[in-house]
């Protein structure tokens, strides 16, 4: 039997988009080479750095989220699952080359992966200078992969931190700005908005056991980009 094509649709309201197999080679796409703000997809990067700097991420920090002492590793958490953007910023701020050399260190790191178009100003991506193309993200999107950290962060659909006072015990969930990663085999997720971006999203996902990437950038709102992405993901797992 053969397998039927995949049938794109008409529908994608982003500027920009693009479907790429499992190693990165483009399918199809419209508008990759614009250069664009791309929000908090910057975080993807913030914390590859992060973690490349094989830091200690269990020791607890002195700033608290909802009253709750957190460490480097919750910060990730928050930073992927929630985008929290005070965590990011957090990060760098605790990066044992301090904050400016974080985000040198995040455009050297672009410069290594073959992200040509792609510049960081900031951790967290409200800086509209935070900027980059569907192919470059594409790059970006293969190389967290890599991080364990990265892929589990990115598979929970509702995060959690628990403090432990005495007896008492404090919960804080928060969710994920994905909600497809509840529907999809999604290895790799990151949502950005700011309003300069308009609504981005980026996922790799494994569709009829095949692994393909997905950008979408400068949806119309935070809606219409899951809208776009899951019209994306639909036309290979038909």
């Amino acid at each position: 039997m053969i397998a039927s094509s995949p049938v794109f649709p008409s529908n994608i309201l982003a500027k920009s988009w693009l479907i790429a197999d499992g190693n990165g080679n483009i399918l199809e796409s419209e508008n990759i080479e614009i250069q664009q703000p791309i929000a908090s997809i910057t975080k993807l990067m913030t914390v590859m750095v992060i973690l490349d700097a094989n830091e200690n991420l269990n020791d607890p920090i002195k700033k608290r989220f909802k009253g709750i002492v957190v460490n480097k590793s919750q910060l990730i958490d928050l930073a992927l699952i929630q985008s929290n953007n005070q965590a990011a910023n957090l990060l760098c701020e605790l990066y044992h080359r301090g904050y400016s050399k974080c985000i040198e260190d995040m455009n050297r790191k672009a410069e290594i992966l073959g992200m040509r178009d792609t510049r960081f100003a900031d951790s967290s991506g409200l800086d509209n200078r935070n900027v980059s193309t569907p192919r470059d993200l594409i790059k970006l999107l293969l190389a967290a992969e890599r991080y364990p950290e990265i892929v589990h962060a990115s598979n929970q659909l509702v995060g959690e931190l628990v403090n432990h006072k005495k007896r008492k015990i404090t919960k804080w969930k928060f969710n994920n700005t994905n909600p497809l990663v509840a529907k999809y085999n999604v290895i790799v997720s990151k949502t950005g908005y700011v309003r300069a971006s308009g609504g981005c999203l980026v996922m790799s996902v494994i569709i009829n056991n095949q692994k393909k990437l997905f950008v979408v950038l400068n949806s119309n709102t935070t809606r219409t980009r899951i809208h776009d992405m899951k019209q994306l993901i639909l036309s290979y797992a038909q």
